[in-house]
């Protein structure tokens, strides 16, 4: 299974803790797991998939930070996390993805201050759409 490049199961009725597990699969390029009904914190093993370019994990009950091992995940292009209860502190790890184009993060209990980068979108970044509200 560690060759698996896509998991692709939205918009079911899965419940249960987000599978930590997942972050073993090195090869996987795309997870999407939104519109389920997944709860617990988003695992840092995730931080090992550094051949992902999709992380969709939106419409879920998911709680906790954003782990700046996240920001290792230099190939991502599409986040999304919006619509779930994550707080804590936008990591300023995620101004480090230097192809992310898609953050999504609406929705959630986010505090504290929007890191510079993504605040003041400098030239460096070319970001094609952020939803931060």
């Amino acid at each position: 299974m560690q060759a698996a490049q896509t998991v692709a199961i939205r918009r079911n009725s899965f419940t249960g803790n987000l599978p930590g597990d997942i972050g073993n699969l090195t090869m996987l390029q795309m997870l999407n797991l939104g519109y389920n009904n997944l709860k617990g914190s988003l695992p840092s093993t995730y931080g090992n998939l550094t051949n992902l370019y999709e992380l969709s994990l939106e419409e879920n009950i998911l709680n906790g930070p954003i782990p700046t091992k996240i920001g290792s995940l230099h190939d991502l292009q599409y986040l999304s996390l919006e619509s779930n209860k994550l707080h804590g502190a936008i990591i300023e790890e995620l101004c480090g993805i230097s192809r992310l184009s898609y953050l999504y993060l609406s929705g959630n209990k986010f505090s504290g201050s929007i890191p510079h980068p993504i605040g003041m979108l400098p030239p460096y970044k070319n970001f094609t759409w952020i939803l931060i509200s």
